[in-house]
């Protein structure tokens, strides 16, 4: 840790009570201990403290984050082809028995679907939330959406106060 050149203390003769306390923050302080040494000795401050805000105390630490693997089917499908393949595959469904026709037609169908639009996975990293996001927060930030979404839709004046007094009520 950078710490600027420590700084003569004199006492002050000012007739005054109070106690003036100056509080910076280490991290600005690497680039600009000159500027920030100057700064201190005109403030006519008593006591200059110096933090590390971007440390968290013990036992305040981010829970890890997890991921997980999300398989979805592809959505650019050919529709022509897609019905194609249905109509001919349909017709090969033998007509023994009802079992042996739903266990052909879940095969036919399932090789179909596997072959216009295949399986894809994909790993998703699921990040604790905030600690200040609390479900008032998130109902009222889903509540504002919906509100924003319908004044897109009708470009209405009644909607446009609605949407104002869902995001003041956001505010507070």
């Amino acid at each position: 840790m950078h710490v600027p050149r420590q700084l003569e203390m004199f006492p002050r003769s000012r007739p005054s009570h109070h106690f003036e306390v100056l509080l910076l923050n280490v991290q600005s302080s690497r680039k600009n201990s000159t500027l920030l040494n100057d700064l201190i000795e005109q403030s006519n401050t008593d006591v200059a403290f110096f933090v590390e805000t971007w440390l968290r105390p013990t036992g305040d630490e981010k829970p890890p984050s997890k991921e997980r693997t999300v398989v979805t089917r592809s959505k650019d499908i050919d529709h022509a082809k897609l019905s194609i393949d249905l109509s001919t595959k349909v017709q090969e469904i033998p007509i023994d028995s009802a079992c042996d026709k739903v266990e052909a037609f879940n095969a036919i169908m399932t090789n179909i679907l596997d072959k216009h639009a295949p399986l894809k996975s994909r790993t998703v990293t699921d990040k604790p939330a905030a600690p200040w996001r609390t479900a008032t927060i998130k109902e009222a930030k889903a509540e504002r959406r919906r509100a924003e979404r319908t004044w897109k839709a009708s470009k209405l004046t009644v909607h446009m106060d609605i949407l104002s007094n869902v995001i003041a009520k956001l505010r507070t």
